[in-house]
């Protein structure tokens, strides 16, 4: 007798080994190192999660990071901008992008950068300010481009998951342009990228669930995010990804599809990798 309950789960798993077993080059990770003219026209085409950044002497960085996919080549770029802010210390600001070629496949694949950072010619210390996906790192270089000291974290952790439903759906979003799902250091966190109206004020987020699932195969799970926008009466559009802990929508379900919706934006859907 046909059962989907079981059929579906065995040929996701089926399918998953297969593409792992399609060739060497499905979890090839490249790296390199540009130098850039600033950094407002550099783009993350594909979202990742950067879970740790680490020294490893001489001029070098270490980065792990991690993303869905298995059956592309996955590059990433350093973007160092050769515009030097005027602080003290200077700071130099970088960007890392990923290129998934358009990998649509779900595995998790994680692995580590090994970084050469540029001369840039400052003499003494500087601050290296490194975003990576959703997380933002700081960490104090000498002139050589050797650590001097390290102190790194995520700019914030993931949000927790509030139960029920609001008492209002808070402000406008202008997109949600993708979610997924990628296993973090803590569980699994949910990233998504968004688009919203301003750039003077501080913008809070939080992400609610009801704790229902939909009656359907896969079940779903609808996250809402709503958006606080401080009375930011500016226009730009801002860009940003937020990280949310959502080990509690899937925990006891072998596959869950999240719905990501907020206030005048269309819903989303992101799957278990």
């Amino acid at each position: 007798m046909f059962d989907p309950k079981v059929f579906f789960p065995v040929m996701s798993v089926f399918l998953g080994l297969l593409a792992m077993s399609s060739g060497a080059s499905a979890f090839e990770i490249n790296s390199r190192v540009v130098v850039v003219d600033g950094l407002q026209d550099v783009e993350d085409k594909d979202g990742f999660a950067a879970f740790g950044l680490s020294a490893v002497g001489g001029n070098g960085i270490q980065l792990e990071v991690a993303t869905g996919g298995g059956c592309k080549p996955h590059d990433y770029t350093l973007h160092v901008s050769s515009r030097v802010l005027e602080a003290a210390p200077p700071i130099v600001e970088a960007r890392l992008t990923l290129d998934k070629h358009a990998d649509r496949c779900k595995a998790i694949v994680s692995g580590t950068l090994h970084l050469q950072l540029p001369d840039l010619g400052i003499p003494g210390p500087y601050v290296f300010l490194l975003k990576a996906g959703p997380d933002e790192m700081r960490m104090m270089m000498d002139g050589g481009g050797a650590p001097e000291a390290l102190t790194t974290a995520p700019s914030t952790p993931p949000l927790a998951l509030k139960s029920g439903t609001p008492a209002s759906l808070g402000d406008p979003l202008s997109a949600i342009n993708s979610a997924e799902i990628v296993a973090g250091v803590d569980g699994a966190t949910l990233l998504v990228s968004l688009v919203y109206d301003g750039g003077c004020e501080e913008h809070g987020f939080e992400a609610w669930w009801d704790g229902s699932y939909d009656k359907s195969l896969p079940p779903r799970a609808g996250v809402l995010i709503f958006h606080d926008a401080g009375g930011d009466a500016c226009r730009a559009l801002v860009n940003k990804t937020i990280q949310i802990a959502v080990d509690d929508i899937l925990e006891g379900q072998g596959e869950v599809i999240i719905d990501v919706h907020g206030l005048n934006v269309p819903s989303i859907e992101a799957t278990l990798p």
